[in-house]
């Protein structure tokens, strides 16, 4: 055979090879490939389950007709159910029934399509019949059609935090009624800007709203006007400059009735870390009920002093009319 005769049958066999080495190569780029993404995958399996199983927050999966799939420990620890046993149960028979309706109402919307996710706060009912109360975070996982495939939820349990909301909510109501009892109001100033801030029993005090303006002038503004220069200056410089507390009793004008009111205001300056004052914090009492009982006392004893040394009667029932004009102010 001719020398070119064998380079044609070469050729010949080198191009019925090209296909099969390109398959080949294809082939082994497809194994590269899925091995790659099989890696990848169980990679994000791996990291789904070190999320699922982390302690610090409950997670569920859960079917459409509200069954649970699949709980994590905390899931079980939260709800107070071994996991065999919470896995043969609905959300929906632990959901606390004031928190059901308006929990089912979301999950319908998520069947519907209508949204994807929702959260809030809900209650649970324990196996140990204790109400425990949770953040709730709610997603619904769908297949590449749209189809449902299944839902996935986040449990917090927040019930130490409701407690001490709870708490709060009760001291804050108890100091609300004993300081409108007492008819005493808090304060805080910022030495600073001059700007205050008061409780609604200090408002109704002063007869005013939020919306009045409470900065210096405006408590100067509810002081009688042969008042203001002396609490001006009793501020300024025994309180401010002298670094002394505040106490001292006033006549106030209550904005909404224009009515006279006498108050005692005593405050605590508290200071930074150079020693100058930032705040005042303190309380101001309406006293006007006991300066009034004060002034009776005081034209009583007149009344009873006048019997003793006024021998004239007129001269006392002008010693009376005096002493009663007084008391009506």
């Amino acid at each position: 055979m001719s020398l070119g005769a064998r380079d044609d049958a070469m050729n010949g066999k080198l191009e019925r090879l090209v296909p099969a080495i390109e398959r080949e190569l294809k082939e082994v780029e497809n194994r590269r490939a899925r091995k790659l993404a099989e890696g990848e995958l169980s990679e994000r399996v791996e990291r789904l389950k070190s999320c699922f199983n982390f302690g610090l927050i409950g997670m569920a999966i859960t079917s459409r007709d509200k069954k649970m799939v699949e709980v994590n420990d905390q899931a079980c620890e939260i709800l107070g159910y071994p996991r065999e046993e919470l896995l043969r149960k609905k959300w929906s028979d632990l959901t606390h029934p004031d928190d059901l309706a308006a929990d089912v109402a979301q999950f319908d919307r998520m069947i519907a399509g209508e949204i994807d996710r929702y959260c809030g706060d809900k209650r649970f009912i324990r196996k140990d019949g204790e109400t425990v109360y949770t953040a709730i975070s709610i997603e619904c996982v769908r297949r590449a059609d749209g189809a449902i495939n299944h839902f996935a939820g986040l449990i917090q349990d927040i019930t130490e935090r409701k407690q001490a909301e709870k708490k709060l909510n009760e001291s804050e109501y108890f100091l609300g009624k004993v300081q409108a009892m007492a008819k005493l109001g808090i304060y805080a100033l910022d030495v600073a800007t001059g700007l205050w801030t008061s409780s609604s029993t200090l408002n109704g005090i002063f007869g005013i709203n939020e919306s009045y303006p409470k900065t210096f002038d405006g408590w100067l503004e509810l002081i009688v006007p042969e008042q203001r220069k002396e609490l001006q200056e009793y501020l300024t410089q025994h309180v401010l400059v002298r670094r002394n507390r505040f106490e001292r009793e006033y006549l106030i004008v209550r904005q909404n009735d224009r009515k006279e009111r006498w108050v005692l205001g005593m405050g605590e300056l508290e200071f930074d870390q150079t020693g100058d004052p930032i705040r005042m914090i303190g309380t101001i009492q309406d006293i006007t009920e006991r300066k009034q009982a004060e002034r009776e006392r005081k034209v009583i004893h007149e009344i009873i002093q006048g019997i003793v040394a006024t021998p004239n009667l007129d001269e006392f029932l002008n010693l009376i009319h005096r002493s009663i004009s007084q008391i009506v102010y």
